[in-house]
């Protein structure tokens, strides 16, 4: 016979149970099929818990206890913004996916000197204000008036910053990159592929928006000799981009083995209407059955 269980109990069985270290065998015991969900909302070592209340036996409660994966994303911001303002603008999606990413959003290492955004200039001038705000970037760079060619500094400094962003804050599961913190996204699953540093770079998929391949081929790291990245990803890119265009997404979708690519209508922004979250959606739950394959043999 079942006994009253209420949801304030469980959440203290279940951290008395220190689910941080719980495998994922299975406790199996009968019961007269009245059973009681409960879904602990809670980060327990990057997994999320759902609890099954199966019977009382000897005054304890038995669970049936199945891992569900909350995947840790590493988000990089675009020239001239910020980790804040990349994470409002993925308000759509952290709501989309709220029980199954988690998107974790970080300045870049370099401050620049502050310029408005077309975004941000358009609403300042209709408010009548001008109030600056911290913008980062990945990278210095020097563009060749003549040639067109861009030169980038201080990228080896950008990495050992997100290696230790990793080690601190991870590990991550996933990446996403905007703008230019997709084209370093790409370079940092290049270097994870081509093992050129020890980093512990441990990203499983990635998510691409409104990025381009790099600007300056040094850091297309040539060792990889052409071979295709074998890492999934999913590619969100605006056929009318006026900033990053759509040849220079294309080529960076074509260097992974499979990408999904999406192509909406609109420029250089992160789209939330329901179709780039519903490719998203499909995205993530072929991945998952890999990831937790995966994981399983461990």
């Amino acid at each position: 016979m079942l006994g009253q269980i209420t949801k304030k109990s469980t959440h203290k069985i279940v951290k008395a149970t220190g689910l941080r270290s719980i495998s994922r065998s299975s406790m199996r015991m009968g019961g007269d099929g009245h059973h009681q969900h409960y879904v602990f909302e809670g980060d327990f070592s990057r997994k999320w818990v759902t609890g099954l209340a199966i019977g009382v036996v000897g005054g304890g409660v038995a669970y049936l206890l199945t891992i569900m994966s909350k995947y840790h994303v590493l988000c990089l911001h675009g020239y001239r913004q910020n980790g804040l303002k990349l994470r409002g603008r993925l308000a759509a999606y952290r709501r989309a996916f709220k029980s199954k990413m988690e998107f974790a959003c970080f300045d870049g290492p370099i401050s620049v000197p502050y310029a408005p955004t077309n975004e941000e200039h358009s609403k300042r001038v209709c408010e009548g204000e001008e109030v600056a705000t911290n913008q980062f970037s990945w990278w210095d760079f020097d563009i060749d008036e003549q040639t067109g060619k861009h030169t980038y500094s201080r990228v080896n400094e950008t990495i050992d910053y997100i290696a230790k962003l990793c080690k601190e804050h991870g590990p991550f599961d996933g990446i996403l990159g905007f703008s230019q913190g997709g084209m370093l996204a790409m370079m940092l699953l290049q270097l994870q592929t081509a093992k050129l540093k020890e980093h512990g770079l441990q990203f499983k998929f990635g998510i691409f928006i409104a990025a381009g391949i790099s600007q300056d081929g040094s850091y297309n790291w040539s060792n990889l000799d052409g071979m295709l990245l074998d890492i999934p990803t999913v590619h969100i890119m605006g056929r009318n981009d006026a900033v990053v265009s759509i040849e220079r997404s294309e080529m960076l979708a074509q260097a992974f083995l499979n990408p999904i690519v999406f192509i909406h209508e609109g420029g250089h922004y992160i789209p939330a209407n329901k179709e780039p979250k519903d490719i998203l959606r499909d995205f993530y739950d072929k991945i998952i059955v890999k990831l937790e394959a995966s994981s399983s043999l461990n």
